[in-house]
């Protein structure tokens, strides 16, 4: 689900990088935010593992 969120953020975040509406800047936060779903489903991934 959550790998979801952060394919839609980087979509987004390319989309509105590529057509150059940027909106003040503000389509760089999708960026960080797929940066951050990215970190948070290995960081999942990682203590999932070790329980097992």
């Amino acid at each position: 689900m959550l790998w979801t969120v952060a394919l839609i953020f980087l979509v987004l975040w390319i989309l509105g990088f590529a057509f150059d509406a940027t909106m003040g800047g503000l389509v760089h936060v999708l960026l960080i935010l797929f940066v951050i779903a990215i970190g948070i489903e290995i960081f999942r991934m990682l203590t999932r593992s070790r329980r097992t």
